[in-house]
């Protein structure tokens, strides 16, 4: 995991959450925006663990 994805993460978070708030969402809308970023994660990290996922060696393909 790059460190620079952290800082985004950390950045992303709370700008997303003022920018609901100043738009008059109300002090629900943050965790709505927090839920989807969560959600959003998660399936990064589970996309990039998919294409990053080595093949297991002690399988070897017919000829």
């Amino acid at each position: 995991m790059n460190v620079s994805a952290f800082n985004v993460g950390n950045a992303l978070g709370p700008a997303l959450g003022g920018a609901v708030l100043a738009a008059g969402a109300g002090y629900r809308a943050p965790v709505a925006v927090s839920l989807a970023l969560t959600a959003g994660a998660l399936g990064l990290a589970l996309l990039s663990r998919r294409i990053e996922r080595v093949p297991d060696a002690s399988v070897t393909l017919a000829p």
